[in-house]
């Protein structure tokens, strides 16, 4: 079921307005923005996985670190890099903070820091040219293609949300990619497994297609951070294991709307799978 976004912050405060896009792909709102308003998203499912009861809690476990400050930038770098100034802060150079002139550089650029996301000189050398080779392999979709819209949707009276690095039009139907970072460019099957890539890609075609759109490819394009040469690899996920995972979000929805209507968990306490650890072991 498709709604709008004031659906979505309905009861919300402070409400605010939120612009559809001109073209017709969804609405034009900042990264916080979106991830203010309170609706289930691709990486939330990682706390319904757990249980109901984290994903209402899931304030308590944010995190913030260089490394996701450092995926942030390239995300903003390679799709709209004119908000990069916006949105990021370069902090001190040179700024010790054991001296009296380094504590008050800091001290000044925490001020002023606001909203924006702090990054580091090295880390935003290393962004803009991870960024150059993403931009460079993916010319061709980030020239026509709609960069960060959000989408809002509902399920089973649940508010669902996502928010698309990329949309690309073929005339069969519409291509999601998404812009990841990692370390180790080699290990990728074992990267989308681990962080669960492949249900974050169901979870952006299923409110999508709420929305009216034909997906016909779900694309995780990877820039490598480590080493020198930040290789960059496409890969498009199999409609077989998107519809695996399409399964298991309908599971975790399932069970939260069942947290929803009677107040109870089900499932929080997990068995551990020691057998498959230790194979996981052996084999490396």
């Amino acid at each position: 079921m498709k709604i709008t976004a004031d659906d979505i912050i309905e009861d919300q405060p402070p409400k605010q307005e939120f612009i559809k896009a001109p073209d017709g792909h969804g609405f034009i709102m900042t990264n916080n923005e979106y991830h203010s308003l309170e609706a289930i998203s691709s990486t939330s499912l990682k706390y319904l996985e757990e249980s109901s009861l984290h994903f209402e809690n899931r304030d308590l476990f944010k995190m913030e670190s260089p490394s996701l400050n450092l995926g942030t930038a390239v995300h903003t770098l390679t799709l709209e890099p004119e908000k990069f100034e916006v949105e990021f802060a370069k902090e001190p150079v040179n700024a010790l903070k054991n001296t009296t002139i380094g504590k008050a550089k800091w001290q000044e650029f925490e001020e002023n820091l606001g909203d924006k996301t702090p990054i580091g000189v090295k880390d935003l050398e290393l962004g803009e040219r991870m960024s150059l080779n993403l931009r460079t392999i993916l010319h061709d979709y980030l020239k026509t293609g709609i960069k960060e819209r959000s989408f809002f949707s509902e399920y089973r009276g649940m508010k669902t949300k996502c928010r698309p690095d990329l949309l690309f039009e073929t005339p069969n139907g519409w291509i999601i990619f998404d812009v990841k970072t990692t370390k180790d460019i080699s290990k990728l099957e074992r990267i989308i497994e681990e962080y669960r890539y492949d249900r974050a890609m169901a979870w952006y075609r299923r409110v999508m297609t709420d929305n009216g759109y034909n997906i016909i490819g779900c694309v995780l394009a990877f820039v490598e951070s480590a080493g020198s040469s930040h290789e960059v690899k496409l890969r498009m996920l199999q409609s077989e294991d998107l519809a695996n995972a399409d399964n298991e979000i309908e599971e975790l929805m399932i069970k939260h709307e069942t947290f929803k209507q009677t107040g109870k968990v089900i499932g929080m306490i997990k068995p551990i799978e020691i057998f498959k650890w230790k194979k996981q072991q052996n084999d490396t």
